[in-house]
């Protein structure tokens, strides 16, 4: 496994996944379903516009391809990740883990900066905890534009 940038054609899978898992989220909000997709595709586009980093972890695949295991979506400069997926054949094998390390390596152990996550959804906190790391659920991110 390797962690890189989403090629064109797999940035469908970062609004795809995040959508549909967010929308089982109790801290989704309230959102008319027949509103939930055009709102949260929007709200997904503006955090990638304003220059979000996404990391896909990737395998490659004896025919020159690669399959994406997951991915994150994050925003350094402010220290806080908005979103990580791991898709479902993939979890439990570390994939996760090492997808939040990656993302989170300006984080230094005991030190700052502090980072926060935009995005909860009930396996949020108990997965940064069992990772080591120690997030704070601000959805305030998510909302504004830089």
């Amino acid at each position: 496994m390797r962690f890189d940038s989403p090629t064109p054609d797999e940035l469908p899978l970062v609004y795809d996944a995040w959508a549909r898992s967010f929308r089982k989220s109790p801290w989704a909000g309230c959102v008319l379903n027949k509103d939930w997709d055009s709102v949260s595709r929007n709200t997904i586009g503006e955090i990638l516009d304003r220059g979000a980093r996404v990391v896909v972890a990737v395998v490659d695949l004896d025919g020159g391809g690669r399959r994406v295991l997951g991915y994150s979506v994050s925003e350094p400069a402010h220290a806080v990740l908005h979103w990580l997926y791991v898709k479902d054949t993939y979890r439990r094998m570390g994939v996760g883990r090492a997808l939040l390390a990656e993302t989170l390596r300006s984080l230094e152990p005991g030190g700052a900066p502090r980072w926060e996550y935009t995005h909860r959804t009930p396996s949020s906190e108990p997965f940064f905890r069992a990772c080591g790391f120690r997030l704070t659920h601000n959805p305030v991110p998510a909302r504004v534009k830089r």
